[in-house]
This record gives structure tokens, sequence and C-alpha cells, in this order.
């Protein structure tokens, strides 16, 4: 968008052009692309072609093939295979939020060289960002180039963070500033109102702190006691639904086999799929995953419950 606006502003001076508003009539416009059935078979085909003229090219598609649809590509360069396995000790990772006409997530991996020069050294395309797809991203990284992150930065994406910890157990995974001070404006302005400012001018300042303890002392030496309870019972309440979200992940719905619909489901799944779309099927097999680990009890005296009279 820079690119545009720029030129908007240029053509004309005598006008005031919004960010905002371009943005929006950019992604307006996009999304009223009528998308071509045969783009991702030109996508993968230009990189196979890319992979034949050298082997070294990474190219990892996830096709579902009842259905014959791109569900997820994953690829590396030859020259951004270099780059990982140099400089991996310290890796970005950001996704786009559907920004394209097919409503997908473009995940990238971005490097800083030894000149300070930011290197995106694989890219992915995912059809979401659950737990699973960033384990299969994740998983596909390591098995290319054999190596892991020593510093992992993102933003605060539980699935990611529950991914990492799973399949990166010796990477640091760190979560970029950027990201907490956008989440701070979000989560804390609208509780703490004209209080906001003031703790932000103050949590700016023990932000950058270089160790652990520097920042504790920082924290505690805020002056405002009130803000500070009302920070504190936040993060609190984030923390408490951090470990429910990683409670309920530990359900095994992931780990059961994966012709579990064909073998616990069979009849049902065949009408499911005649009648409803691709995204709302796979919400439906994922609660059906999910009952197996229900606990059901026998309710005798169910008529009580209903609040109802039936008539004989």
């Amino acid at each position: 968008m820079p690119n545009q606006y720029n030129l908007l502003v240029a053509s004309f001076p005598d006008k005031t052009i919004n960010r905002k508003d371009l943005s929006n009539a950019i992604q307006k416009f996009k999304k009223q692309m009528i998308p071509n059935k045969n783009d991702a078979c030109q996508v993968l085909t230009k990189l196979y072609l890319k992979k034949e003229n050298n082997p070294m090219w990474i190219v990892k598609p996830q096709v579902n093939p009842e259905e014959r649809r791109l569900n997820s590509l994953f690829w590396m360069a030859p020259d951004q295979i270099i780059a990982y396995e140099r400089y991996h000790d310290v890796v970005i990772v950001d996704t786009t939020s559907r920004t394209n006409q097919f409503d997908m997530i473009l995940l990238l991996f971005t490097v800083v060289d030894n000149n300070f020069r930011n290197l995106i050294v694989a890219a992915a395309f995912l059809e979401d960002e659950t737990e699973a797809t960033f384990t299969w991203v994740l998983q596909e990284l390591k098995n290319s180039c054999k190596v892991v992150p020593t510093v992992l930065y993102s933003d605060a994406d539980l699935a990611l963070i529950f991914a990492v910890r799973n399949n990166y157990q010796d990477t640091c995974h760190i979560h970029c500033i950027f990201h907490i001070h956008l989440n701070l404006r979000k989560k804390l302005k609208g509780k703490l109102h004209d209080q906001f400012e003031d703790f932000r001018t103050k949590f700016l300042k023990i932000r950058n702190s270089l160790c652990h303890n520097q920042f504790e002392i920082g924290w505690n030496t805020l002056d405002n006691d009130k803000v500070v309870e009302e920070v504190q019972a936040i993060f609190d309440k984030q923390s408490k639904k951090a470990i429910l979200t990683e409670y309920i992940n530990k359900i095994p719905t992931r780990g059961l086999p994966s012709n579990l619909m064909d073998e616990y489901f069979p009849g049902l799944d065949l009408v499911l799929k005649e009648y409803l779309t691709p995204q709302i099927l796979q919400k439906q097999h994922d609660q059906m995953a999910q009952s197996l680990c229900y606990d059901t009890i026998l309710i005798d005296d169910w008529l009580p419950l209903l609040e109802v009279k039936i008539l004989i």
C-alpha cells in the first residue's frame, strides 16, 4: 500500500488521501476479483519447473485428495535455504490476515543477515491458523534444512505458541515488542481510559529492560497502585485463558487416527460430505472428534428438564 499511497499523494496534491480508506478500497476490489480455478495448478507447475531445473528447490504441498484442493503450500528457494542455514540463530515468523482473493494466509520466515538486512528464507500459504497447520509448516521447515532457530520471534498467537513449544523444544520463543505494544493498546485502553497514556509511557520505559530483574524492578516502581492492580488482573485473566487453551489442546482429538470418520462415523460422514461445504465440514469433523473424548452420564428423570407438559 505505501506505493499506491505515495503515487496518489503525488498525483493529487490538493486532495487528502486517508490511508485507512485506501486500504479498505484496495481490499474491496481484491475481493471482487474472481479467482482463476487454475491458479493453484499454475503456482505448483511453476514451482515444480524450478525444482526440475534446480533440485535444491523445496516444494511441499498439502492437498486434499478427495476434493482435489490445495490446502497449504510450503516452499524455499536454494538461496533461501543457504541463508536460513547460515542465519537461523534469530528467526521472525509473521502471517498476513487473509488479504488475498483466496482468503488464504501467507506465512513468512524472516532472518537478519550480517549486514542487518531482512531476508525472507521460507514462505507458505495456509488455509487456517490452527496448531495442526502450524505444526505441519514448522516440521516441513525442520525436515528441509535439519536446523532449528535459536530464537524465534512472533506475535502471541496461542496456536503458534503451542506448535513451537511441541516441535522446537530447544528454541527460545519470544513475543515481538511491536505486537506487545499493539496488544497493550487493544486490551487496556478501553479499561484504563484516561489512565492509559500515563501507564503506557511508564510501561514503554521499562519495556526495553535488558534483563528480567530490571523489568521487575521497573514494574514494581510504578507509582499508581490502582493501575497496576487493574493491569495485573487483566494479565492474570489472559494467563488463565492461555492455561485453559493449553488444557483444551491436550484433549487427544488431534492425535486420533486420520481415518477416524471412516471408522466411527462412516454413514454420517457420507451424508455430511454431500450437503456441507469443506469449511463447515471440517468444523463438524472437529466436533465429532471431540465427542469421543466427552464424559457422558445417563439421565433417567429427564422430563422435568424439558419444563413442558406432554399431552397423551
